[in-house]
């Protein structure tokens, strides 16, 4: 009878080992965050994106607008309006360009509260035909200076946005609101625009 037991008592073992989940990560490292050494390239760099972008963005009809850019905030020097969608757009989209329509009539709609300024990407002069040709009824800028402001805002809100593709950027009383990457629904702009303004 006790070498039933004896036989048994290994397979009962095996069974408590066997359900026991010991997985062990090799790749695991301890990591000490304590010190961190930046070149004084890098500590150029860091200092450069905490000072305030001004910037002068010129339309066809060459209106000017001083911006500046702090961290989240951007202000347009000119505008009254408490919302401020910043749009940027390659001017060899064809789908944006058709969408400059769409907010053209978001800025009509809430002219009192909104002020929509588009820029052009990757264009060197600005061009009068947009307005017309793409019922755009708002300001645009393109110029080569734009680049600047461009990556500053990009730096500011965090994002490294693929600028084949438009990106929309609403302020609220100068603070960063929200974006949007890429083709969106103008119904979605106009959702948070209205949520913006509660």
């Amino acid at each position: 009878m006790e070498k039933r037991y004896l036989l048994f008592l290994p397979i009962i073992l095996l069974c408590f080992t066997g359900c026991e989940d010991k997985k062990t990560d090799e790749n695991s490292m301890i990591v000490d965050e304590t010190t961190k050494v930046f070149t004084d390239k890098d500590q150029k760099i860091r200092n450069i994106k905490r000072k305030a972008g001004t910037f002068t963005l010129i339309d066809a009809e060459n209106t000017i607008h001083p911006v500046k850019i702090l961290e989240k905030k951007l202000a347009f020097a000119r505008v009254k309006q408490p919302l401020l969608l910043v749009h940027l757009f390659p001017i060899d989209c064809s789908p944006c360009l058709i969408h400059l329509a769409s907010f053209s009539k978001l800025q009509k709609k809430y002219k009192e509260q909104l002020f929509i300024a588009g820029i052009a990407l990757n264009e060197r002069e600005t061009k009068p035909s947009l307005i017309p040709k793409y019922k755009a009824n708002l300001y645009i800028s393109s110029l080569e200076s734009n680049d600047t402001f461009v990556q500053t805002l990009q730096n500011s809100i965090h994002t490294n946005a693929n600028l084949s593709e438009p990106l929309t950027v609403i302020y609220k009383n100068g603070h960063f609101y929200s974006y949007f990457e890429g083709q969106i629904p103008i119904e979605m702009i106009e959702y948070d625009i209205q949520q913006a303004m509660l």
